[in-house]
């Protein structure tokens, strides 16, 4: 997750860290900026961007709003979204199945 800072990322990830509103608030500003440019490709190309831009950038948008819903992972609700996002953003599905097993 380069895209968002790694020194970011590993800040947010810290369980001595307290999340706060606006980390929530600017990783949710992320989120919408990276779908935004998934969009604009998706509509510039009618859908069909052979080169993998967009799939690029949804893959980042997914694996940010994954991030974003894990700062809240105590709710199960949360927890679901952040699996379900994280299953986008990657073809590891077998990596994921081990993370979750940990």
């Amino acid at each position: 997750m380069a895209f968002l800072g790694e020194d970011r990322v590993k800040c947010l990830l810290d369980d001595a860290h307290t999340t706060t509103q606006h980390d929530r608030e600017r990783l949710s500003r992320d989120v919408d900026d990276l779908d935004e440019k998934y969009f604009v490709i998706v509509e510039q190309y009618d859908g069909l961007d052979g080169g993998g831009e967009a799939l690029t950038w949804f893959h980042k948008a997914r694996a940010a709003a994954a991030l974003l819903y894990s700062l809240d992972s105590d709710a199960v609700q949360g927890f679901c979204e952040t699996l379900y996002e994280a299953q986008a953003a990657t073809d590891d599905l077998a990596g994921l199945k081990a993370l979750c097993r940990r």
